[in-house]
């Protein structure tokens, strides 16, 4: 049932952005923005536990004014991310204007971005603001 709601919250919120930016949205290529994966610890604080997942981002060169220009990270919260994230919104604007480089990293155990057990009870110790 979780993974229902995941979903139906991830397509709510791609829908969102779709209806706002409609018209750019319909002409983006989204194969210019491909998702990325790196592996991280699950826990980081015991060297022992060597569980990890992928966590997954986005990046928007498209602005950026190499090699001095700012660097944008966008750090998911507890929803789902898309390219969409690196394609439309405020921040998107401002990296527009300042000639940023943009990241969107999704947090932990939300989206994609968790590890296999991830919902299990003894789990979840690991969904903490000091974990992330």
């Amino acid at each position: 049932m979780f993974w229902q709601i995941k979903h139906a919250v991830e397509k709510h919120r791609t829908d969102r952005i779709k209806t706002k930016y409609q018209e750019e949205f319909l002409k983006t290529p989204k194969d210019d923005y491909p998702t990325h994966y790196i592996r991280q610890q699950l826990d980081n604080f015991n060297p022992e536990i060597r569980t990890t997942y992928n966590q997954r981002y986005w990046v928007n060169r498209d602005h950026w004014k190499a090699p001095d220009g700012p660097v944008f990270l966008s750090i998911g919260g507890e929803v789902g991310l898309s390219e969409a994230s690196v394609i439309y919104g405020l921040h998107v604007d401002l990296a527009k204007k300042y000639g940023a480089l943009l990241f969107a990293v999704e947090h932990r155990f939300y989206g994609a971005s968790m590890n296999e057990d991830g919902l299990e009870l003894d789990q979840l110790q690991y969904l903490s603001s000091q974990q992330a």
